[in-house]
């Protein structure tokens, strides 16, 4: 019997840590995009901004190398030759929420 209590223990701890996973959504990746973004980019992802320029169609391996370590993914070439974004702490589930959100204005799809 105490083998099962600890199963039963071992499942609801199991399911309350997955329940706090909860996956990024495009409304979280717009509150994100507002907060750390439309500083230098336009509030509409598919316009230049005043020092960024459009990302619309900015993969996830770039905005993740971009707002990790300010760099670029190989072989990719910057549209504007400014250096000035910082590095943004993000985690992973943030990251993909706010490019959930910019590709919501890629017209390219």
């Amino acid at each position: 019997m105490p083998n099962l209590k600890l199963l039963l223990l071992a499942i609801v701890i199991a399911v309350v840590l997955l329940l706090q996973l909860k996956p990024a959504n495009a409304q979280d990746g717009k509150t994100l995009y507002q907060s750390k973004c439309i500083r230098c980019h336009n509030a509409d992802p598919s316009k230049k901004g005043s020092v960024g320029p459009d990302i619309a169609d900015a993969s996830l391996e770039l905005i993740t190398v971009r707002t990790q370590k300010r760099g670029y993914p190989a072989g990719y070439t910057p549209k504007r030759k400014t250096k000035i974004m910082p590095v943004i702490k993000l985690t992973e589930a943030e990251i993909k929420a706010l490019h959930g959100y910019i590709k919501t204005f890629n017209k390219k799809k």
